[in-house]
């Protein structure tokens, strides 16, 4: 996926093309994403994983509705690792990146938003 595009095609097939629908959920996921993406870098850092794995798999479902592949691959390698318990750095570390391609991709969909029309 280039990083100057998000690809909203899932969301509205869902919405059935539901415009108020549409933004809606864009603001829903502006709004709640940061807060669970930080509550999991918290959980990674007292390394309860069991928390980092839930609240990663709390987010995909937000991931894959803006198709962001390269985001959703992120959460799954973050996912993978904190699940098997193996490398807590590195789950940090990931997570950190995770960080800064929401943060892109919140002011993606800002831009998005401020369109007269998302599609």
């Amino acid at each position: 996926m280039s990083r100057n595009e998000i690809n909203i095609d899932r969301l509205i097939n869902i919405a059935n093309s539901d415009e108020a629908f549409i933004r809606t959920m864009l603001n829903l996921f502006i709004d709640r994403t940061p807060g669970i993406v930080n509550e999991m870098m918290e959980a990674c850092k007292k390394k309860d994983y069991h928390q980092t794995v839930r609240l990663a798999h709390q987010l995909k479902p937000s991931i894959d509705m803006i198709g962001d592949e390269k985001t959703s691959a992120l959460l799954f390698k973050i996912h993978e690792i904190t699940m098997n318990e193996t490398n807590c750095e590195k789950s940090l570390e990931l997570i950190e990146t995770f960080i800064k391609q929401i943060e892109e991709a919140i002011g993606l969909i800002n831009k998005k938003l401020k369109q007269q029309k998302l599609f």
